[in-house]
């Protein structure tokens, strides 16, 4: 078991704890909540067996751009040379920040100052009769099914040799391991953190594998008995989970799935690289994290990529998660540019009692008793606001080839105006009805303006240097 370095005496390190606190607490609306997080982080370290934690590392300024972060880091690093190894690193190619591996001293100086702030990676974990007839009933005499429109399934992996799933997906990735951290097993091919090749977003073969290939069914299956929402839609599979051997995260089994937040924002970059050769609609992300939220969670590492996709049009849904919270929210979906989906009966408008809630949710849609495609090559039902999600997220796809050039505000407002409201812990909002928001869809002109959406904003400045950066 690691112990802290004996040549940091508990009150230097309280010393310097306290120091980092009053340095990053400058701006308190940006960094209210992180006293907990650094603490939480350093007592990660106490447990650590490899005397390393693995952390985000963002900027505090608008304008530092990523190598920028590095930059910083490496100065950090570089002043403490008594220190026999270095981080390991991983950048991303437009978010703000670098995932690493760092010690306690690292963690110190980190934290001490005041230019950069530190988040843990976390590990998120997923979101666990037919439905579609409910948000769509009139599915079979449409001429609208999401042709040549992609769902992105950020997952365990696809298998896409499912008959429900066959020749729909286009576009594979892998990422995985999280930087090779520590008690951690990439599920990528040949053990790699990432992989762009053929077969790469395959299904993995543990337990809690088949969650990919069942979500990936809702959103865009076509079978000869029922359907997914989006049935001639196609799938973009990136598989983004790792084997974690940590028996205090996997309790009571000795290791189990987690997706690393890293290598979540490394799989949302590399759909941000896509949208010039596929048409994506939408982005699904049936996972979460174990820490809930009260309100948005705008700090979480996710924020910026997925801001970024907003601007592209891209719609990033989420599960609200399954924790029966009725205040709280897990994150990605409380943060306040993804579009966060609880569930409902598949028969009716009851709002299902595991339901995470807060007044950042947007949607309600079906997601008990859930029958979709399994990865034995079969189907079988599942309960969760891990099957919610993928029905609004196989919707845009349809609203999308009803209408290209709809925007994710146009389509939300239609959305908004359909469909029943659901009541569940005093939020109240619509049961996604797809047949009438497509009744309701208007063709935009060729230059359409904007719609009342969350993608009506500037891309920030922030990103044109990231777009820019070598």
């Amino acid at each position: 078991m690691y112990k802290p370095s004996h040549y940091l005496g508990v009150s230097i390190r309280q010393f310097l704890y306290c120091l980092a606190l009053m340095l990053t607490f400058v701006d308190v609306g940006f960094s209210q909540g992180y006293d907990v997080m650094y603490q939480k982080i350093l007592n990660e370290l106490e447990s650590s067996e490899s005397g390393t934690v693995s952390v985000i590392i963002q900027s505090r300024a608008p304008s530092y751009n990523g190598k920028k972060i590095k930059e910083r880091v490496e100065q950090v690093f570089s002043s403490t040379p008594s220190l026999k190894r270095r981080a390991k690193y991983k950048r991303f190619k437009y978010s703000p920040m670098i995932s690493a591996e760092v010690t306690e001293q690292q963690l110190l100086d980190l934290i001490s100052d005041p230019e950069v702030v530190v988040v843990e990676d976390t590990l998120k974990r997923p979101s666990l009769a037919q439905s579609v007839s409910r948000v769509y009933p009139s599915q079979g005499t449409s001429n609208f099914h999401g042709n040549d429109w992609a769902v992105a399934v950020l997952d365990t992996g696809i298998n896409k040799d499912h008959p429900f799933l066959s020749n729909k997906v286009v576009s594979e990735a892998c990422f995985s391991g999280g930087g090779s951290q520590p008690n951690a097993t990439s599920l990528c091919p040949n053990g790699q953190a990432s992989s762009l090749s053929s077969n790469s977003g395959l299904n993995c073969n543990l337990a809690g594998c088949e969650h990919g290939t069942q979500v990936a069914g809702v959103a865009v299956g076509n079978g000869s008995s029922f359907d997914g929402v989006a049935k001639d839609g196609q799938l973009i599979s990136i598989q983004v989970y790792s084997q974690i051997n940590d028996e205090s995260f996997c309790f009571p089994s000795a290791s189990c799935i987690g997706a690393f937040t890293s290598d979540i924002i490394s799989a949302l970059e590399h759909v941000f690289d896509l949208r010039s050769e596929l048409n994506i609609a939408s982005v699904n992300l049936s996972l979460g994290s174990d820490e809930l939220f009260s309100g948005s969670c705008d700090s979480q590492p996710e924020r910026p990529i997925i801001d970024l996709l907003t601007s592209a049009n891209i719609a990033v849904v989420a599960a609200s998660g399954n924790s029966g919270a009725t205040t709280q929210m897990q994150s990605p979906a409380c943060i306040s540019s993804a579009i966060a989906v609880a569930a409902t009966s598949d028969t009716s408008d009851s709002p299902w009692s595991g339901n995470n809630m807060s007044n950042q949710l947007d949607f309600f849609a079906p997601g008990v008793n859930i029958t979709s495609s399994d990865s034995n090559g079969g189907f079988s039902s599942l309960t969760g606001t891990s099957l919610a999600a993928p029905h609004l997220a196989g919707a845009f796809a349809v609203l999308k080839s009803a209408s290209p050039s709809v925007t994710i505000g146009q389509a939300e407002s239609l959305l908004k105006s359909s469909g029943s409201n659901v009541t569940q812990h005093s939020v109240t909002r619509r049961r996604i009805n797809l047949s009438t928001a497509l009744s309701n869809l208007v063709a935009p002109p060729d230059n359409p303006s904007p719609g009342i959406g969350r993608e009506n904003t500037a891309l920030p400045a922030i990103f044109l240097l990231l777009l820019d950066d070598s």
